[in-house]
């Protein structure tokens, strides 16, 4: 009886999970087709404020580094 009933919840489990994933691969599938096609120059936009923003990141990444270590620096009387 314990066999049969744990046969019949991996059964269940098992179409849960094929309808699920189903699911998922049917969204994903029609979502692109959804989707406008991007001009040109919105397409160019985007590119550079994505290279902006890694530029940016890195320059405040940098700069941070830089006052970490000044302030090390001072706090060791290396620039006393």
């Amino acid at each position: 009886v314990a066999t049969e009933a744990a046969a019949a919840n991996n059964l269940r489990f098992l179409q849960a999970a094929a309808v699920s994933s189903s699911g998922a691969v049917l969204a994903s599938g029609a979502l692109p087709a959804l989707a406008e096609e991007i001009d040109s120059a919105e397409a160019y936009n985007r590119k550079v404020m994505t290279g902006a923003a890694y530029c940016l990141t890195l320059a405040f990444f940098l700069m941070g580094l830089i006052v970490s270590q000044a302030r090390k620096l001072v706090e060791n009387r290396w620039l006393n």
